[in-house]
């Protein structure tokens, strides 16, 4: 590890060494099992979940009815390992990736799985045929989570054998570097499911949260809407470059949002907390929500314009190597997470 991060300075890789060792040992390999789960489509989000299970501890069987996708599933997910152990966050590679075996068949690779995770294509049919075939090769008692990022869950759910055991479980790209994870239930997901998912995505070292209910787009990707529509907004009337757009979520709201989230920033923005912040400033949020142009469809001079921004940032051509730097940053902000101070102030008050 040490020789490939050498560029940033010997000093800094001698402080953080002895912390890359504990945190490889809360992230990386124990050395043990805890069942088996399945993917069923191995496409990127597929193999990141792959990747997810396998490094804490589960073994892994892979199914997809592409057999090029499959064909090339073993080596992205060892290429993914490698680089993450060039920054510390996983040991024991060759021990992870041979818990990972392709099943030849759908009903092999869910044959005693605890948990099966499906990544089929985002289309309604083919989501409700996968899970369908899913339910009907599974054991009783096998969890089906869905990897579906906008789907209602009613619906991809209809034709399921056992819909109680179904839940949506909506990783982010990549999911084996973005810890979020939204669980929906659908009409008859039962309590345990929900219970016994969030409790695998915990021992996944990922962030679950709960929806309380349907609703199209579920959360993260209605926030990511309701920005990505603004700016497209903002750049078709002429307001901003989208250049300079980029840099103003880049240079003030995603730092804070990064580590806080906006109702913790509320919060700390104002002396007498979220409370006065939002007596102060409630007319004038409410007064822009009016104005905002989110509802309004993407105008294609905007297009153009973040297009040819885009293009000029990053050629075609580059657009993969830009992927594996965005990466790179991503994996760096979870050796940040995990290096980083834990107590946010209150642990001292506690124990006062």
């Amino acid at each position: 590890m040490i020789h490939k991060l050498s560029i940033i300075g010997t000093s800094f890789l001698e402080r953080i060494a002895p912390l890359c060792m504990i945190f490889d040992q809360i992230s990386g390999d124990y050395g043990m099992s805890l069942g088996k789960a399945a993917i069923v489509g191995v496409g990127t989000i597929g193999r990141g979940w792959a990747l997810l299970y396998a490094k804490a501890g589960y073994r892994v069987s892979l199914f997809d009815p592409s057999v090029a996708a499959m064909d090339a599933a073993l080596g992205a997910i060892a290429t993914s390992l490698d680089d993450m152990a060039a920054f510390g966050l996983v040991r024991g590679r060759d021990k992870i990736m041979a818990r990972i075996s392709i099943a030849s068949t759908l009903r092999d690779a869910v044959a005693d799985a605890e948990i099966i995770q499906e990544s089929a294509p985002e289309s309604l049919d083919a989501k409700r045929e996968a899970i369908a075939e899913i339910g009907r090769e599974a054991a009783p008692l096998s969890i089906i989570a869905s990897s579906c990022s906008s789907l209602l869950p009613a619906d991809i759910f209809q034709d399921a054998a056992g819909p109680d055991r179904c839940i949506v479980a909506h990783p982010f790209n990549p999911p084996h570097l973005v810890p979020l994870v939204e669980l929906l239930a659908g009409p008859a997901t039962s309590d345990e499911t929900i219970e016994r998912t969030r409790a695998i995505m915990l021992q996944l070292d990922q962030a679950p949260i709960i929806l309380r209910k349907p609703v199209p787009g579920y959360v993260a990707n209605r926030l990511q809407a309701a920005v990505i529509n603004e700016s497209m907004h903002l750049v078709a009337n002429g307001v901003i470059s989208p250049d300079d757009l980029d840099l103003c979520m880049t240079e003030s709201l995603g730092r804070r949002w990064a580590f806080l989230g906006p109702f913790a920033t509320m919060d700390l923005n104002a002396d007498d907390g979220v409370a006065g912040y939002a007596r102060r400033f409630r007319e004038a949020y409410q007064e822009l929500g009016r104005d905002l142009g989110v509802a309004e469809p993407w105008e294609e001079t905007a297009i153009a314009a973040v297009t040819e921004a885009c293009r000029a940032r990053t050629p075609m051509l580059d657009l993969r190597s830009k992927r594996e730097w965005r990466d790179r940053q991503l994996m760096w902000s979870l050796v940040r997470s995990r290096l980083g101070p834990r107590d946010d102030g209150t642990a001292a008050k506690e124990k006062a």
